[in-house]
């Protein structure tokens, strides 16, 4: 039961924190996006993506991840 109230408590301090983050602006809410679509895309997506932008395959997967915010 100690647990489960210790867990309801973390939850309740994560939801307040989030709830005092400032909201994203457009450009951080549109990157983010982005690294959403890149990061959707299949190989062959990557591979037209790429091309599209004149940019290595490996670059499109470092964009998605850049914009994401996942870590390497």
């Amino acid at each position: 039961m100690d647990r489960i109230i210790a867990l309801m408590d973390r939850l309740e301090r994560v939801k307040l924190a989030r709830d005092m983050e400032p909201d994203p602006d457009a450009l951080s809410r549109s990157l983010r996006a982005l690294g959403a679509e890149l990061a959707a895309l299949d190989e062959d997506g990557l591979a037209a993506e790429a091309e599209a932008l004149s940019i290595a395959p490996d670059d499109v997967r470092e964009l998605a991840r850049a914009y994401t915010g996942e870590r390497p």
